[in-house]
């Protein structure tokens, strides 16, 4: 029997904030160790379950492998607050005077 070995991500594309974990899901088609790595783990990391941890902004590519084939996903990290604005805006103040007796 020569079944071709096929290893298949569930997602081939990840945006996460950092400090926040997502996970993956390699499907195949016989029974094989996944081996993940991630190809900058100063971005993101991939535990060997497969779950994603998100450590600073940038891309960082997330492959699980088994024997001689694999498969990736891109990871895109992003800051928790991606921008705050602030407007000047101009406010009645009320001056209340109190005379206790």
């Amino acid at each position: 029997d020569n079944l071709k070995e096929t290893i298949v991500l569930d997602k081939d594309e990840l945006r996460v904030k950092i400090g926040q974990t997502a996970t993956l899901t390699a499907k195949t088609n016989v029974e094989t160790t996944v081996t993940w790595t991630s190809d900058n783990e100063e971005v993101a990391t991939v535990s060997e379950n497969g779950i994603v941890t998100a450590v600073a902004p940038g891309t960082a590519t997330v492959t699980a492998s088994s024997q001689k084939i694999s498969d990736t996903c891109v990871v895109t990290v992003k800051n928790a607050v991606e921008s705050i604005e602030l407007q000047n805006k101009s406010f009645k103040k009320n001056i209340y005077i109190f005379i206790c007796v």
